[in-house]
This record gives C-alpha cells, structure tokens and sequence, in this order.
C-alpha cells in the first residue's frame, strides 16, 4: 500500500504529464492556426466599433493598446489625443495580420494572448457607450493605478519616479529608454520589473506589518494571502507573477493550518495549477519558463555554496560576515543563471557577465525599495500634505540604486553575443548539470553528517 506523500507525488506526476501533453497540442494547434492566417496575407479594410481592452502603453513616439471589436486588435496610434482602458472607439482603417521579424516569431506571439489581427496608425473616433459591470470595474482599476503613478510621480524626481513605478505598479514603459539599455547590458532586468521575488518579497513585507500591528497569527496570514491576489489584480496578471503569488499562498496556507510546507510539494502543486488555468502558457511564455527554472536553480542548485569558505562562514568577524552576505548573494545569481542558461541564449543570443557582480550588489536594497514605497504609499492615503517627507526614505534608497549602478558603468557594453544552442547541446548541457548537481549534492549531505551543526 502506498503512502500518503506517494499518492501525492503519483497523483500529481500523473496530472503534470497529462497537461504538458495537453499544453503541447495547444501549441501545436496555435502554431498552425498562425500559419494558416499568415498565408491568408489579406487586408480588412473598413469600419469597426469597439472599446480600449488593454492598458495603453506609451513610447516616445506612438501610444498602443487592444480594441476589442470584438475579436481583439492590437492598434498603433499617434501619441495624441491620448486614449485609456474602456474607452469606445470607432475605427476606420486597414486590419492585417501581424508579419514575423528575421529572429521573432511576432504572431505566434500575439497569438499566446488571444490576437490575431493588428492595425497602424487608423483613423479612430471616440464614441458613446457604455461597458458591462465587469469591464467598468477593470476601468476603475485602471484608473486607480493612474493615480497611484501619478503620486509617485508628484512626490519622486526623475529618474527615481520612474524606477519606482517599474517596480511597485509594473510601469516598465515609464523607465527611460537609455535605463533600459543600462540595465539590459548589466543583466538586471529582472529587478527592475515586478516579478516572484517582489511578490515575495511584498509577501513579507506585509505579513510583518499585520504582526506589528499585534494581529492574530491566523488572520495575518489570511489577510497577507488576500493582499497578495489583491496586488496581482492590481498589477496585472502574468504567469509568472501567478505562479509566485500561488507559490507565496501555499507556504502561508500551510502556516495557517500550522503544517510544514515542503519546498518539493509547493513546487509540483504550483506547476500544476498554472498549466491547469493555461497548458500552453508553458510553451509560450519566457517568464514563466525562466521564473520555474530560477526556482529549480535555488532549490537545487543555490544550498551547494555551503560547500566553499566553511570558516570564513562562522567567523564572528564584521568582515567575514559581509563576504558570507556577497558570496551567497553571488552564488544564488549564479545558480539561476547556470540553470537558466540556455533558455537565456536561445531567446536573446546575449549573455551579460557583469551581471554575477551586479545582482548581489542590487539585491539587499529590493526589500528596503519596496518596503519604503509601500508605507510611503499607505501613509500618503492618510496624510497626502506630508506626502514628499514620507517619501523620503523611498527617494534616498532608490537614488542608492542608480549609484550603485554607476559604479558598474564603467563597461556597460559588457554583453556577449552568443549563438543559439542546438538541441542536442541542451540535451548535453542538462544532462552534465545534473550529473554535476547530483555529485557535489552528494558531498553536501556527507558534511552535514559529518558535522551536524554545519
């Protein structure tokens, strides 16, 4: 008779492999329903009804957004007049398929998110109409979070406001195109958009501030839990930021019900219930895939530091402690990037070296960022006439951010372009990894025996 945790695991394998195999044919289906539109090669040309169903981003040269006309169309427009989630627009113009560009698969991208159809630079009129309930409340989320960027905006200078938008509300469109490219070249993107670690992060956050406040362990935990899907309503809804809020809800659901959470079981649940809301989401999805194989590295991969600088570990030393701090830092970059690597070069052909440097050095201030953001942000509802002084502390570690970063500028270019990998040197890479894993794994465990206080 099998035990429980057996059940468990066979229960689960059973359902990952079947929508793995149900994510595979979607794809499939997908692909084929692209291609076969793509050979259409057809212009429609006239005049539609609809309303923005997207949030607007802006450049500095065009604004773009989905018109649901139904069938949804994502539209290329002129900065101005400037349009916003809801509104009813008449469009008159030519609706085409989107083309492929030499090294991007643009359809099968849209397609990932239900668009088949694109259109540039129509004639668009604003028309009278009114949305259904459900749609009026995603407009009235939409226009909170104006508001919210419009207060960071009001009490930030440039390019603080910015970077504190990209982070807290996912307003990556406001950051500066040359902060893009800094960022990019030193391999710190991540940080700088909303992704798992700034939910878990706001997680803690926001668990500490309900204990402080001397509420009961029980209704912390609930509340944290409903925080963490209030923000992702907020914020927008990702894969990626969905796996990390269900991942960040089942350790707080087993702390309720007062059970050890196995890292392993979270893992398989969450993978589970992010292919069952979208098989194909695995297939299509970048973040996602990146966001699981992080995980993978930390769980796996990140514990084998304890093999190297034992006694500079446990020395009581100031010093020591500060390259205990940078080491494990480091070492927890380097185990998502070793395990992520060829997803990384297969999609982007470029690998930044800097970025084992520059991460460690970013990482400690994310807490410090987001915590001060957020109760700046809370006191603010409370005490808009003291806004700009509780903004404060927010301003001072953001403005550390980009100083910090300035150090590493000194080779901003320190990008190297990489051919894509095969997938037999995938299949080689993976299986060396593993064995590698296995080994030094291996010798982690027969230290821990030797010295149980390790």
């Amino acid at each position: 008779m099998l035990k429980k945790e057996n059940w468990f695991w066979l229960l689960n394998i059973f359902i990952c492999l079947f929508l793995l195999l149900r994510g595979f044919y979607d794809y499939q289906s997908l692909q084929k329903r692209v291609e076969t539109l793509a050979a259409e090669k057809d212009l429609k040309r006239g005049s539609y009804k609809g309303h923005v169903c997207s949030q607007v981003e802006r450049s500095e040269n065009w604004q773009r957004f989905t018109l649901c006309l139904p069938a949804p169309v994502l539209v290329y427009t002129k900065l101005y007049p400037e349009y916003n989630y809801g509104d009813f627009l008449s469009l008159k113009g030519e609706i085409e398929h989107p083309s492929s560009f030499s090294d991007f698969n643009y359809p099968l991208y849209l397609a990932a998110t239900g668009i088949y159809f694109v259109s540039y630079y129509p004639r668009l009129e604003s028309i009278a109409e009114e949305l259904k309930q459900r749609e009026q409340i995603l407009v009235y989320l939409n226009q909170a979070k104006k508001e919210v960027r419009k207060l960071f905006n009001q009490n930030l200078p440039e390019p603080e406001a910015s970077l504190a938008n990209a982070l807290m509300w996912g307003f990556k469109k406001d950051l500066f195109a040359e902060d893009q490219a800094l960022f990019k070249a030193l391999g710190i993107s991540h940080l700088v958009v909303i992704s798992g670690l700034h939910v878990s992060i706001l997680g803690g956050i926001v668990l500490a501030f309900f204990y402080f406040l001397g509420l009961r362990r029980a209704l912390s935990l609930v509340l944290t839990i409903i925080f963490l899907f209030t923000y992702l309503s907020f914020v927008g809804y990702s894969p990626a930021l969905f796996r990390a809020t269900l991942t960040s809800s089942l350790f707080l659901l087993a702390l309720y019900h007062k059970r050890l959470a196995t890292y392993n079981r979270v893992l398989m649940l969450t993978f589970n219930l992010v292919l069952a809301y979208r098989p194909v989401a695995l297939y299509l999805d970048i973040g996602l895939q990146l966001s699981f194989l992080a995980i993978v590295g930390i769980r796996f991969i990140y514990p084998l530091h304890r093999l190297f600088f034992k006694k500079i570990r446990s020395s009581s030393c100031w010093l020591a402690r500060l390259f205990s701090y940078f080491f494990s830092a480091f070492f927890l970059t380097l185990a998502c990037q070793v395990i992520s690597w060829p997803l990384i070069i297969n999609n982007f052909q470029s690998f930044s070296y800097l970025s084992f440097l520059v991460n460690p050095s970013l990482a400690w201030l994310l807490p410090l960022i987001l915590g001060s953001l957020f109760f700046a942000f809370l006191l603010s509802l409370i005490l808009p006439t003291l806004s700009f002084y509780l903004f404060l502390p927010a301003y001072f570690c953001l403005a550390l951010f980009f100083k910090i970063i300035n150090l590493f500028n000194f080779n901003a270019g320190g990008v190297i372009a990489i051919s894509p990998l095969s997938r037999r040197d995938e299949f080689i890479y993976y299986t060396v990894l593993v064995l590698i894993v296995i080994l030094l794994r291996r010798k982690v465990a027969v230290g821990a025996n030797k010295n149980p206080t390790f």
